[in-house]
Parts: structure tokens; sequence; C-alpha cells
């Protein structure tokens, strides 16, 4: 919760369940409203009814990956913050992110005190 009183809302994409439910059980106990998708095209379409403040997306997923999903992003809410996770991370791709204005770019295994730093 923000020092305005406003929920903040965190949509976690990662085709891995069990990250994907640990991290959307960990910021529920820090008091944000979460949602979770398991592809980028689920995200997307999760996006497209909900509001949500920012987007925690793995880089590399079956179908659509991470970068593509932030360029979809791009296409509808310039503005969105986007922190992008992965075990498979590169210059490139880090290049890649940064370009496309995403928050923070972090490695897997990460520490969740960092992500949730980053997040606040």
């Amino acid at each position: 919760m923000s020092s305005t009183g406003k929920t903040h809302t965190i949509l976690i994409v990662d085709d891995e369940e069990r990250l994907r439910k640990a991290l959307e059980r960990s910021f529920r106990q820090e008091g944000y409203q979460t949602w979770a998708a398991a592809s980028g095209e689920e995200a997307l379409a999760l996006l497209q009814k909900e509001k949500v403040d920012l987007v925690i997306a793995d880089l590399v997923m079956p179908g659509m990956d991470g970068i593509s999903l932030v360029r979809a992003i791009r296409g509808f809410d310039p503005g969105m913050k986007v922190i992008i996770v992965t075990a498979y991370g590169s210059a490139e791709s880090m290049a890649e992110a940064e370009a496309l204005g995403v928050a923070h770019y972090l490695t897997k295994p990460f520490d969740l005190f960092h992500l949730k730093s980053r997040v606040k």
C-alpha cells in the first residue's frame, strides 16, 4: 500500500508456476493486489481488463517472450513500470530491455528482498 492509501497492483508473468505463485503470495503479504499470468499472451489479455501498476515478467517463456511483452505493453501504456527477471540474462537482452524503458533487469536466482526493494 502506498503513502496515499491506494493499494498497488502487480502482474506477475512467469511460465514457472512455483515461482509465479511464490511471488504472488509474497507480494500479497506485503499488501499488494496481485494478478498472475503464465504467458505473455495471458498477461496481455489480463491487462486489457485490469488496471495494473507494475508488471514483473520473465524474459524467456514459451510463445511471447518478456521483451515482446514489453513491446506490446508500450503500444498501449508507454509509462507502465516493468521489471524483467531471467535465468538467461545477456548483455544484449539487458540493453534491449533498457532501450524499452524497463525499470529493472534482475537475474535468477534473485534475492526476494532485492526484488521487493525494486518494487517499492
